[in-house]
């Protein structure tokens, strides 16, 4: 029981202070991949260089290949492709707004079959290349799943550790015999292990989406 204990603590040290890490690095979104910030100017696979007023982008967001110019005059934005193609939106301080204030590429999923995924519209892209270029980092996850991953582990470590006083937690004075069975302490166990590979899904749930 001595070694389980160990083990089970071991197991939290190490898990908690890597979940922190992953939800609360910051970068931006594309669609729905994230592109952690690396470092001054650098996105995942995607560099960015500022020069005279503008921003180029050079490189890649997963199998797309990026090459882009980013131009601002106020608020309004322009992204002009490496093929001449060229989109405008207005930045409104978080997002990049259409003509219409919508939000443009906001929600939209990559689709991936076979190895092969859905090409990102210019939408998505340009709205992450203005993020990028006006700093408008997020966090890829939250503290809050890291926590509550944290807590449901050492719930499931105590049941595990501790299945009889887990299952008669407030209630063993309504028994005279307050006893489990072999099966009954076989059952809290499972039940306990499963909270633990649930909690650890919570807390690295990033990686999942």
């Amino acid at each position: 029981m001595k070694k389980a204990r160990i083990i089970l603590a071991l197991t939290i040290l190490c898990l908690l202070p890597l979940s922190l890490w992953l939800n609360l690095r910051t970068g931006v979104y594309a669609g729905d991949r994230f592109l952690p910030r690396k470092g001054s100017g650098q996105f995942g696979n995607v560099t960015m260089t500022a020069q005279d007023g503008a921003w180029r982008f050079t490189g890649a967001v997963g199998q797309e290949t990026v090459a882009a110019l980013l131009t601002a005059e106020g608020d309004r934005v322009t992204v002009e492709w490496g093929d001449g193609g060229f989109l405008t939106g207005a930045w409104d301080g978080e997002r990049l707004l259409d003509e219409n204030g919508l939000p443009l590429g906001v929600g939209e999923v990559i689709i991936t079959i076979n190895g092969q995924s859905s090409p990102m519209s210019r939408y998505a892209m340009a709205a992450a290349l203005t993020r990028m270029a006006f700093g408008a980092v997020e966090h890829q996850g939250s503290v809050w799943m890291a926590l509550l991953g944290a807590v449901l582990y050492i719930l499931g470590a105590v049941t595990y550790l501790y299945p009889e006083q887990a299952h008669f937690f407030l209630s063993r004075w309504q028994y005279e015999h307050a006893e489990l069975s072999d099966a009954g302490i076989l059952a809290e166990r499972a039940g306990a292990v499963v909270a633990m590979v649930g909690s650890a899904v919570i807390m690295f749930l990033p990686i999942f989406l």
